[in-house]
């Protein structure tokens, strides 16, 4: 939000509470005016039913703050749970430009609460881990393997990428519609193998079920007539089995 009131030339007049002086111009009068009528714009329609009694930009800034602003260690470590949950929020259908935009709005967030850290305490470590752009790309690899782990493990081999050379080779497969390639590929293969696997199991089971087609799997490793029986009533199983006794 301060990056937003900064573009509009806006955080003197709201957040720091910048009145005109008595002998301001019309202009710098309308000036002001616009700010405070364009910072409204950011609030939503269920906030701007709460606000109604306050008169000025930072009469509001300074209701909604106290109301909703918590700068606590507690609120800090949630912060940090619902960052590390983010993926969970993920949704296939989603861009994958979405999701990197709200991963940086939620790293920004924790980097600005960060801001007023105490140095060698928790939150000023965390900082130092938010500044890293190492970090911040491991973070985002972490925060997509679910959905695209064919995609993940095909970067993470690639340990020179940077933050931004990574957001870059994900946007660009994302455009080139490959990370659904990458996925579809990896129910191709999960699907076969499964049915092989199915196949597998299923002439076990007729093998070793059905009276006309059973067959012992010892006496057909060994060469021994194998059909009409299995090998848990093999006596030959159980002759070899007691000869090496």
């Amino acid at each position: 939000m301060l990056m937003v009131f900064d573009a509009l030339e806006a955080t003197q007049v709201v957040v720091n509470g910048y009145q005109p002086p008595a002998n301001a111009t019309a202009a710098e009068l309308a000036r002001h005016k616009h700010i405070e009528t364009e910072s409204l714009l950011l609030v939503s329609d269920q906030i701007m039913l709460q606000i109604g009694r306050h008169r000025t930009a930072h009469n509001i800034w300074q209701y909604l703050r106290k109301t909703y602003y918590k700068d606590t260690p507690l609120s800090f470590v949630h912060e940090i749970h619902s960052f590390n949950s983010l993926s969970s929020t993920l949704d296939p259908s989603q861009s994958i430009s979405d999701f990197i935009e709200t991963f940086e709005t939620r790293w920004m967030r924790l980097h600005t609460l960060t801001s007023n850290a105490r140095p060698a305490s928790f939150k000023a470590i965390y900082r130092m881990l938010l500044e890293n752009e190492e970090a911040k790309r491991e973070y985002l690899l972490a925060s997509l393997v679910t959905h695209y782990p064919n995609v993940v493990d095909n970067l993470t081999t690639k340990d020179h990428l940077t933050y931004e050379d990574l957001k870059e080779r994900l946007i660009g497969l994302a455009i080139n519609n490959q990370l659904s390639n990458y996925n579809g590929a990896l129910a191709a293969n999960t699907a076969k193998n499964s049915k092989a696997r199915r196949k597998k199991s299923e002439q076990v089971t007729k093998e070793t079920a059905e009276p006309g087609t059973r067959v012992c799997i010892y006496c057909k490793k060994h060469g021994h007539r194998s059909k009409g029986h299995v090998w848990q009533d093999c006596r030959k199983l159980k002759q070899d089995q007691q000869s090496k006794k």
